[in-house]
């Protein structure tokens, strides 16, 4: 990033005003991070109103990680589409 460009950035975090880009600081501001699974119950029960739009839409933005990633150095763990099923996808397990 441009020094230009990081010296607002880091300005408007000092003062607390959000700016775009910020949750790609989120590793610097916590010891560990974790999904949504994470953070809910084993046993709670999801509601899909539309699940033929919901795949799709989640096979479409599967396919488009997938193309922004192509040719790039994985930072942790490169984009995979998960299986549908009932149970929360597997953790990443980085190299």
């Amino acid at each position: 990033m441009p020094t230009r460009a990081l010296q607002p950035m880091l300005d408007d975090l000092a003062n607390g005003i959000p700016f775009m880009g910020i949750e790609g600081f989120r590793p610097a501001f916590f010891d560990s991070l974790d999904g949504l699974f994470a953070h809910l119950p084993t046993d709670a029960t999801w509601l899909v109103l539309d699940p033929m739009a919901t795949a799709e839409r989640l096979a479409a933005e599967w396919d488009r990680l997938a193309g922004a990633t192509r040719g790039r150095r994985p930072r942790s763990c490169p984009p995979c589409r998960p299986a549908a099923t009932s149970s929360p996808p597997p953790r990443c397990s980085a190299p």
